[in-house]
C-alpha cells in the first residue's frame, strides 16, 4: 500500500504548483516511485525545455540515509541537481529559485516571464 504523502510533501507540491501557475512556468511535480530501486529522491519535477530537479524531503530532524546519500551523489554526477529540505518554506524557496535560475538562463539570462 503506498505511503501516504506528509504534510512537508503536501504542503510543498501545492505551493510550488501554485507558484508555477501564476508564473505561467509548465511544471510537473511527480512522486518518485521505482520499483526494486530504493534511495532515489522522493518527487522530480520536470519543467519546461527539458529541465529535471530531483526534490528528497524529510522530516523535521531526519537526513538522507547512506543509500540516498549514495544515489543523490550518483545523481550529481550525472549533472543532475538534488535538493534535500526539511521545511516547507525552505522547500518552496529553493525549488522556485532553481526553476527561475534555469529559466532565466535558457532565456539569455533576461528575467523570465513565463509563457
Amino acid at each position: 500500500m503506498p505511503r501516504l504523502e506528509s504534510s512537508i510533501e503536501r504542503d510543498t507540491r501545492l505551493r510550488v504548483i501554485a507558484w508555477a501557475r501564476e508564473q505561467d512556468i509548465d511544471l510537473l511535480y511527480l512522486k518518485l516511485s521505482i520499483i526494486g530501486m530504493a534511495g532515489f529522491p522522493d518527487r522530480i519535477i520536470l519543467y519546461q525545455f527539458g529541465n529535471v530537479l530531483f526534490v528528497e524531503l524529510k522530516q523535521a530532524g531526519k537526513k538522507p540515509g547512506k543509500l540516498q546519500q549514495y544515489i543523490h551523489s550518483l545523481l550529481r554526477g550525472m549533472g543532475f541537481t538534488v535538493q534535500v529540505h526539511e521545511d516547507v518554506n525552505d522547500a518552496v524557496e529553493h525549488i522556485t529559485s532553481e526553476i527561475q535560475s534555469t529559466l532565466r538562463a535558457r532565456e539569455g539570462d533576461q528575467t523570465y516571464t513565463g509563457g
